[in-house]
């Protein structure tokens, strides 16, 4: 599996069940994205654009993202 983010490729180790949220803070350091409502989805303050659309990154599995572009703050 591999996804870009911000225009680095990468391929993530986490399992496939991991959030998009959790691997791009505590894997790649990027914590613009944050965990403002304990992973619901109510808040939004976790928003980054995947394939030109924006998504909760906490709602998001990193098993759906094989081949996305992501982009995020």
């Amino acid at each position: 599996m591999k996804l870009t983010v911000n225009g680095v490729t990468y391929s993530p180790s986490r399992p496939t069940d991991h959030s998009l949220l959790d691997w791009l803070r505590e894997d790649l350091d990027l914590v613009g994205a944050k965990n403002g409502c304990d992973k619901k989805g109510a808040c939004g303050a976790c928003t980054v654009i995947v394939n030109g659309t924006a998504v909760r990154s906490c709602q998001v599995q990193l098993g759906t993202l094989d081949g996305a572009h992501v982009e995020t703050i």
